[in-house]
């Protein structure tokens, strides 16, 4: 079989013209600028260069094969001559797989049947700093014990995330300084900065059943095979593409599995309604983060067309929406039970899941077993800070009213011992003509 080369045209182009190329073609098809990187390595695979690329997690390794096969010759139709295969090295190499090959009793799934991932888009209503919003997942040990707790994974932004969301587990477990434990038997925390021996003995602990919970990032790796992991929690803002990734690491073993998304709703300069968004204009990337916070479609649908298309829907009535719906219709896709789907269901769900036990953690996802619902109230976080700095609330002004009268009182006591004769000239000077000393 030969292979196939690049077209002529292509092929009689500099370096230069390549990439102006390969920069049209992406924002074409994706309306995105290509970063160098992919652009460097399309143009080597195009002068039939082998090329390694290492790249983290999110960088959009795939778009570089998708480009490449792009600028690959084609038929009168527009159909491609030619093949691409890429081979996941998350999938082929990663460490838990090479040890489940190694198991003589290993089990298969069944690829024709997509397990049922209920998505539950819950608004933040503390800071991303705090990661208090995880106290609504978990509860104290004493309603549901460690070996009783649902195998999760809490996905955070940054490394100091993961210690914060450890600290909040503790307060959830009503537990003291637990996370500060390296055997800590509830949750432990995986992050780039972790020591390779810390991060075996976490992957190992957690994938061993003795600790239910991991603290990350997206240093973990969106190419997991767990078929434990029933839930999974994102705290904070996040690319939908990585965020979609991320959820599939739950139900990996074929059982209904549960993703929890802490969003941002209401963030300050942010667009925090439908109202906000121009119709018909490209999203950029915060754009996408915002709109997945106040999209009121299907939120499985939204995923699919956001690595499909490349954006958020947000109007039931937009035509690649309807489409893609009745495609799920017509392959006889499940009953959708995200939170814009069913919002009585899953905010019942939200309100009990400091309470559910792993054992019916299927009846619970699929609405099988009754769950008592209490009555909500609408919630808005609130901001302490604005463009020029803090703000200081009402009491703590009470409280510094008299030490502010202090100050002015012994004001003129300070200067003369403190500060020098010429300096302090200046400042009464300055005084006289209506100027003010802030304390």
């Amino acid at each position: 079989m030969d292979g196939i080369q690049a077209a002529t045209e292509l092929q009689d182009s500099n370096d230069d013209e390549l990439k102006e190329k390969i920069a049209t073609q992406s924002m074409q098809r994706y309306n995105q600028v290509p970063k160098p990187p992919q652009v460097n390595t399309v143009v080597n695979l195009l002068l039939g260069q082998n090329t390694f690329l290492l790249a983290a997690t999110g960088f959009g390794k795939s778009r570089i094969s998708e480009l490449y096969l792009e600028m690959l010759p084609k038929d009168r139709n527009r159909n491609i001559y030619g093949l691409v295969a890429v081979l996941n090295p998350l999938d082929a190499l990663g460490n838990n797989q090479v040890e489940e090959k190694n198991q003589a009793a290993s089990t298969s799934i069944n690829l024709k049947k997509s397990p049922k991932i209920c998505i539950i888009g819950i608004p933040m209503e503390s800071s991303i700093q705090s990661s208090k919003d995880a106290l609504k997942v978990y509860g104290p040990k004493a309603y549901t014990p460690g070996n009783q707790m649902v195998p999760s994974v809490i996905c955070s932004r940054t490394w100091a995330h993961t210690l914060q969301v450890l600290e909040v587990l503790d307060q959830a477990r009503e537990t003291t300084n637990n996370h500060l434990n390296p055997h800590n038997l509830f949750a432990l925390r995986y992050h780039a900065c972790t020591g390779e021996l810390d991060k075996k003995d976490a992957i190992e602990d957690f994938t061993g059943g003795k600790v239910p919970v991991l603290s990350c990032t997206l240093a973990l790796g969106m190419g997991k095979n767990w078929n434990l992991v029933r839930q999974v929690v994102h705290i904070g803002c996040g690319d939908s593409s990585l965020i979609c990734q991320m959820v599939g690491q739950c139900s990996r073993d074929g059982q209904p599995g549960l993703a929890v998304l802490f969003v941002e709703s209401n963030g300050p300069k942010g667009k925090n309604s439908v109202a906000d968004f121009v119709p018909g204009q490209k999203q950029s990337d915060k754009d996408w983060m915002e709109a997945l916070a106040v999209t009121p479609v299907c939120l499985h649908i939204a995923f699919s067309m956001d690595n499909i298309i490349g954006y958020i829907p947000l109007d039931f009535n937009d035509p690649q929406y309807q489409a893609e719906k009745h495609c799920e219709q017509l392959k006889g896709f499940a009953v959708c039970m995200c939170s814009n789907c069913m919002e009585y269901v899953s905010a019942t769900l939200v309100q009990n899941l400091r309470y559910l036990y792993k054992v019916k953690f299927t009846d619970y996802i699929l609405n099988r077993y009754e769950l008592t619902a209490e009555a909500t109230r609408e919630t808005k976080r609130k901001y302490t800070t604005t463009q020029n700095g803090p703000i200081t609330n009402k009491q703590n002004c009470i409280k510094l009213k008299p030490l502010k009268g202090l100050l002015q009182e012994i004001q003129p006591v300070l200067l003369s011992k403190i500060w020098p004769r010429r300096t302090r000239g200046t400042l009464q000077s300055f005084q006289r003509r209506g100027g003010k000393i802030n304390h």
